[in-house]
């Protein structure tokens, strides 16, 4: 049978991604390839996004890591008389691993206890994941409201120790029935800057 005409699939198995064919940048993706009628040893894969590594023990799988955003393309290919011959291709959307800014477990709009919330402080985790995972706030944008009034407002470009213990201090000073909001949230994605949802707190 020509190769050209043979069913080819890619799969990443995983259930989230049943409906969509995508891959997520900066980790290694698990893609199985099988072509009817072929050893998985009689092909390779190659992409124009990232690296691919077949497994050393399962021929027909493999390591995707894309590097970048968009769409990448995999190609399956053949060394035929010392040419390497690409017999068919797919594409797979690259996005990002799904992280989200927090305080204390919460995300979105949310109510608290001031004492709860002086002792807990912004972060952004992977979400929904079960993976224990956090990446760096380079900055964002903090305001209070009481009475749908704006009695503090302030930009911080950096994020630490000492950028909490002044929340903490400023927070200090709120009270039951502010809004606090935090916006513009900006992280550190595998050297990409991604912008998280805001946080909303209502202080109890």
């Amino acid at each position: 049978m020509c190769a050209y005409a043979q069913k080819v699939n890619l799969l990443i198995p995983d259930k989230a991604r049943a409906q969509e064919s995508f891959a997520y940048l900066g980790v290694d993706n698990d893609v199985i390839a099988l072509v009817e009628n072929e050893s998985c040893d009689s092909f390779f894969l190659k992409t124009d996004l990232g690296t691919i590594q077949r497994d050393s023990l399962d021929y027909c799988k493999y390591l995707f890591r894309p590097n970048d955003f968009g769409i990448a393309t995999i190609s399956y290919n053949k060394v035929l008389n010392g040419d390497t011959i690409k017999f068919a291709e797919r594409k797979i959307h690259i996005k990002a691993w799904p992280f989200i800014a927090s305080i204390d477990g919460h995300t979105g709009y949310f109510e608290i206890e001031k004492s709860r919330l002086l002792q807990t402080h912004l972060m952004v985790y992977a979400l929904n994941t079960g993976l224990n995972a956090h990446l760096k706030i380079k900055r964002f944008s903090l305001q209070v409201k009481r009475c749908a009034n704006v009695i503090y407002k302030k930009d911080f470009e950096v994020y630490d120790q000492a950028t909490v213990d002044l929340i903490v201090k400023d927070l200090s000073e709120t009270r039951s029935g502010d809004l606090i909001i935090y916006s513009n949230i900006m992280y550190d994605y595998f050297g990409f800057e991604l912008q998280s949802e805001n946080v909303v707190i209502y202080v109890k």
